[in-house]
């Protein structure tokens, strides 16, 4: 008995199995939609996508806006926003470091589309 009948109101769940009712019953038996495959396929590749995505923007807006207004709101000159500032300064330069190192053990050069050791082929005039 559908809740309908009961005179209840439907839930969220109740609402997406009636439209999966309704799909399914577009195609007969043992067809597939072509739209369907890719769609089913593309699902979990846009799910990651976007978990990923929310993830990175929940951490950045999460510590950038704190010190951000931390920095606004406490005055510039003293010993609190001048350690920031050189704490920020060594970290960049660390990691600077750690990424130039990590490059040079993998054989990567600071071009992303270069490998070391080769050298693009020589222009010729007239080639």
């Amino acid at each position: 008995m559908s809740p309908e009948d009961n005179g209840a109101k439907l839930t969220i769940l109740d609402k997406v199995a009636d439209e999966l009712d309704a799909a399914a019953d577009q195609y007969p038996a043992g067809t597939e939609s072509p739209s369907t495959l890719s769609a089913v396929a593309s699902a979990p590749g846009r799910f990651l996508s976007k978990l990923v995505y929310t993830t990175g923007y929940g951490l950045s807006y999460g510590l950038v806006f704190p010190a951000i207004l931390l920095a606004r709101v406490v005055p510039k000159e003293n010993a609190l926003i001048q350690g920031m500032t050189d704490g920020a300064r060594d970290a960049t330069a660390m990691a600077e470091q750690s990424a130039g190192n990590m490059r040079a053990m993998l054989g990567v050069s600071d071009d992303p589309y270069r490998v070391q050791g080769t050298e693009p082929p020589a222009l010729t005039a007239g080639a």
